[in-house]
């Protein structure tokens, strides 16, 4: 029993720690997510080359006839 007690007094401790770590976390992680967009954002790339949208578009109507199919 007496184990039981000091293993319960340090697991309260360090689950307090973590909500606490995490809601720092998260806002750091928002920032983070921000510097990532930018090189993940190839939109403004694939809106230089407006062609590439349609022929995405041709593609999509075979996708369904395939489908129907």
């Amino acid at each position: 029993m007496p184990d039981a007690r000091p293993q319960i007094a340090p697991a309260n401790p360090r689950r307090r720690r973590t909500p606490q770590r995490t809601p720092q976390r998260t806002p750091q992680r928002s920032p983070q997510r921000q510097p990532k967009q930018p090189p993940k954002v190839p939109s403004p790339t694939r809106r230089e080359p407006s062609t590439p949208d349609p022929q995405r578009r041709e593609p999509n109507s075979p996708d369904p006839s395939s489908n129907a199919a």
